[in-house]
């Protein structure tokens, strides 16, 4: 099973593909749940660092953010699933709304349960550096678990526990690999931010209260906006690769990988044999076309054959052609051709040696 283990780059090609290959209402379900709360978020950073009444409203505010945290995460976990169902081509798992009250009530308990404690253990993890790698493949594995799971939520953090432990070379190339690109894509949208008002003025003439500000456009708003955005753009690739890790490492106990690529290849299977009977008419056809095309030409060679016209014997040639040179006016007419030509001879070579001045 270790030829199982993809390194980090693959594992990262092989989620990008699976974000590729699914339906663009698989995407509306994460970001039904995951935009809400990065509004809310930067309007929740805003008013605690620019209001006055930022004390009055804080219980409420915090209140809402939370709730919507829990509507992220659920969203998320059912996003994962639809994930899982592309990865295995399993159909019951692709329809977003397919729950019932109790596993819905499981799900929301579930993140009630685990994911506030990622707003103490990852801070914590990443002053301390060493388990952060862990600790963040752990949160990540609840949130993708947590509708994969059917046991139920207490078996659900051992499982993810035991996932996060896996492959920690892997693991750390992802985040070193995840964290570059998310810087890049952070500073691009700070880059845009800052010059594309600028753009607008300089080429339409459209000033906007972006291009007024200037220099103070990078205020703690705009930057917590860039970066609610950087989490809208690389955390679906984040969610595909740890499902993609979880994925894994469940199959080396109940070989669901295997189990998928038998139903890849079924799939394929099908559809080649779909195209054989779809070509099968075609070739029938151009078949009985070159037969009767060859009975056609062998028809019209055997009717050229019976047409043609016999070969003249050699010794009835002989005598013809004796029989004309023997007579008297073709004997004549022979000699007076040859003694034009003979005269015709002559008179060019007289011209050529005069014209040589000999």
């Amino acid at each position: 099973m270790k030829s199982r283990v993809p390194s980090a780059v693959l594992l990262i090609d092989e989620g990008t593909h699976l974000l590729r290959q699914v339906p663009v209402g698989v995407f509306l379900t994460y970001y039904l749940g995951s935009i809400p709360f990065i509004l809310g978020l930067i309007h929740f950073t805003a008013e605690m660092t620019l209001s006055s009444l930022a004390i009055n409203r804080l219980i409420f505010s915090s209140l809402v953010l939370s709730v919507l945290f829990i509507w992220m995460k659920c969203w998320q976990s059912i996003f994962a699933k639809q994930l899982y169902g592309y990865l295995v081509h399993e159909q019951t798992s692709r329809r977003p709304l397919n729950y019932t009250i109790r596993q819905v009530l499981r799900l929301v308990v579930g993140h009630m349960i685990h994911q506030p404690w990622s707003f103490i253990a990852l801070p914590v993890s990443f002053i301390l550096t060493i388990p952060f790698g862990w600790m963040f493949a752990y949160y990540q594995n609840l949130t993708i678990l947590a509708c994969l799971k059917n046991e139920g939520g207490e078996n659900t953090g051992k499982a993810a526990s035991e996932l996060a432990s896996m492959w920690w070379k892997q693991n750390h190339g992802i985040m070193g690999i995840l964290c570059l690109f998310s810087l890049f894509v952070f500073i691009n949208l700070i880059v845009k931010g800052l010059f594309l008002p600028q753009l607008l003025k300089t080429l339409m003439g459209v000033e906007t209260s972006f291009s007024q500000a200037g220099s103070h456009l990078l205020n703690s708003t705009f930057i917590f906006a860039c970066l609610g955005v950087t989490y809208l753009l690389v955390d679906p690739l984040i969610k595909a690769i740890y499902l993609l890790r979880c994925f894994y490492g469940q199959a080396q106990k109940n070989g669901q990988d295997l189990v998928a690529d038998i139903k890849r290849f079924k799939g394929l299977a099908k559809a080649g044999v779909l195209c054989v009977l779809m070509m099968l008419p075609l070739s029938l056809r151009a078949v009985n076309e070159s037969e009767n095309e060859q009975k056609r030409i062998g028809t019209t060679m055997e009717l050229g054959l019976e047409e043609r016209v016999p070969l003249v014997q050699e010794q009835d040639l002989e005598r013809e052609i004796d029989r004309v040179l023997s007579q008297e006016n073709m004997n004549g007419d022979f000699q007076k051709w040859i003694l034009m030509r003979t005269l015709q001879v002559d008179s060019y070579n007289q011209w050529l040696m005069e014209s040589a001045g000999c």
